[in-house]
Order: structure tokens, then C-alpha cells, then sequence
């Protein structure tokens, strides 16, 4: 997806899924230009249900934040019931922290509402391929967030 036709800048979101056999996926064709969704279904294990996210720059209000979060709102409990769910998400914000932006705590409260929780993608994810110097000269990771359902974020100790 390209958000490149906005005013306020660019950016897209997008899921690759590898084949691989026992699993049929299924395209969710959302009504919105920045999620996209995915379901893999098998006969062998529980289906999942993977959100990706693109939300608005800091550029924009919190009203326009709210809106979008409506939306993942709305997908997450339309498409993700009865489903393993997984949500990608890259925030335009540091929601780790509350105290920077008061749109993070929205997101936080949703997330504690949907049981999910953020899965530890700083760890394991060093050198030039992962991360960034941001303006602050602190090292960042490239990959945004992954948001997991809380009864498997204790069997996760870092991602590739």
C-alpha cells in the first residue's frame, strides 16, 4: 500500500507471508488504505489473523489518531474473533513511554483492553540491517512494533 498521494507524508504497510504447506491465507480486503490484513488458516493449528498498520505522522491531530485506532478497533473485533492475532503496527510514535506522547496512552489502554501485548523487538535486533541513529543520537530499531496476545508473550525472548 502507498500512502504517497497524502499531503502530510509517505509511507505504505504491507505483510509477507512465506508459503508453506498446511496453510491457506486468505486476503481480508479492508475498506482502508492503511491496514491490511491477512488469515492463515490450517487444519492442524488455530487460524491467525495478522493486522498491519500504518498510522498517521506526528504531523497530525489526535483526533486523526483516534479515528484510525477506531478502525484497528474495528477490523481487530470484526476479523480476529475465535483467531490467534497479531498485530504489526508502525506507530509515528514512542508509545514504551507515556510521558512523550499523550496518544500513546490511548494506544495503551486499547491494548490492555485486547489482552495484547508488545513483543520485545529491540532484543536481538542490532547492527545496520535493524536499526537507525535517530535525531537524539540514541540507537533505534527499524521495526516499529508487534503486538501479541499476552498467553504467548512469555514464550518470546527476542524476534528475527
Amino acid at each position: 500500500m502507498n500512502c504517497s498521494s497524502y499531503a502530510k507524508g509517505s509511507g505504505g504497510t504491507a505483510i509477507l507471508v512465506r508459503k508453506s504447506p498446511g496453510y491457506k491465507i486468505y486476503n481480508l480486503n479492508l475498506k482502508n488504505d492503511r491496514i491490511c490484513s491477512v488469515k492463515l488458516c490450517s487444519k492442524e493449528y488455530q487460524d491467525i489473523c495478522v493486522l498491519c498498520v500504518l498510522l498517521p505522522s506526528t504531523n497530525y491531530t489526535q483526533e486523526v489518531y483516534l479515528k484510525h485506532l477506531d478502525d484497528v478497533c474495528k477490523y481487530y473485533d470484526m476479523y480476529c474473533e475465535d483467531n490467534v492475532k497479531l498485530i504489526g503496527v508502525d506507530f509515528n510514535i514512542d508509545i514504551t513511554d507515556p510521558n512523550i506522547s499523550g496518544k500513546a496512552v490511548n494506544y495503551i489502554e486499547y491494548f490492555k483492553d485486547i489482552n495484547v501485548c508488545l513483543a520485545p523487538l529491540k532484543q536481538g535486533c542490532v547492527g545496520p540491517l535493524y536499526t537507525f541513529k535517530s535525531k537524539d543520537d540514541s540507537i533505534r530499531t527499524l521495526l516499529d512494533y508487534i503486538c501479541i496476545p499476552e498467553f504467548i508473550s512469555n514464550d518470546i525472548h527476542f524476534l528475527k
